[in-house]
């Protein structure tokens, strides 16, 4: 009968052939052998489970690892996000921290400013569009009282023009028309606030005599250069053709500026 290595061993060190062969030691060895095979088997069972496991070990440490790496890299891109959106923002987060509730609290806190701050914009607004809508009706109530006093002296300019007067009186009287009309067509685009706000105000395209009106522009403001002690000179090239298609009242808007500085030389 073939036994187990480390029993067989121990027979040929211990029994003689005649006592080997006797049924009652065949008996123990076979009993002996049966429990060396079985403590074999459990040994070998051990050692694959421990082996099993231990495989199993490296695995779940390495994954553990690589989760752990990608943690790292995912907080530290977070970091970098939170610095780009404000760089100028105090961090209120440490830069070794890799504990995400603290940034997690952070951007709670990055989240209920942005909602306060929407919400005053809101109320900013709000608040701007009320006061563009009291600018509004102050104008439109503005526009009649402004108005009303210098139609009344268009009109007075236009029947004056009527009467028998010296030349240079009707000079200053087509000043005084002039400067009125241009002051009426100004106050009509200021008071027409809707034209201002949608850059719809239009250019007029009218045929005038450019010397004829820049003498018009020189008289205007004559007297205000006489009390400055200024003088006012028209200069006028030849090349410039004697009438020209432009807004005139634009164009007196320019001039009246200019011709308001300390030095002006039309």
């Amino acid at each position: 009968m073939s036994y187990h290595s480390l029993l067989q061993k121990q027979i040929a060190q211990f029994l003689s052939a005649a006592e080997e062969s006797n049924p009652a030691i065949v008996k123990l060895l076979t009993a002996i052998n049966n429990s060396y095979s079985s403590f074999e088997r459990d040994r070998k069972i051990t050692e694959h489970a421990f082996d099993v496991s231990e495989q199993e070990y490296q695995r779940a440490t390495k994954d553990l690892q690589e989760q752990n790496n990608i943690r790292k890299q995912s907080i530290s891109k977070l970091k970098e996000a939170i610095r780009a959106l404000d760089p100028s923002a105090p961090q209120q987060f440490a830069e070794d921290n890799d504990d995400l509730i603290d940034i997690i609290s952070f951007l709670e806190k990055q989240i209920l400013k942005t909602k306060q701050l929407e919400q005053d914009l809101i109320n900013a607004k709000e608040v701007a569009e009320k006061a563009a809508l009291a600018k509004s009706e102050f104008l439109s109530v503005m526009s009649h009282e402004i108005r009303t006093p210098l139609n009344a002296i268009i009109g007075t300019i236009m029947l004056l023009q009527y009467q028998d007067l010296a030349p240079d009186q009707r000079e200053l009287l087509n000043v005084m028309e002039i400067s009125s009309e241009n002051l009426l067509s100004l106050i009509n685009d200021v008071l027409d606030f809707s034209k201002l706000e949608e850059g719809k105000i239009i250019f007029a395209e009218r045929n005038i005599n450019v010397l004829h009106f820049l003498k018009n522009i020189k008289m205007a403001n004559q007297v205000k250069a006489e009390e400055k002690r200024n003088r006012i000179k028209i200069t006028y090239d030849d090349d410039i053709p004697e009438f020209l298609v432009c807004d005139d009242v634009r164009l007196g808007q320019i001039l009246n500026k200019l011709s308001s500085t300390d030095k002006c030389n039309f």
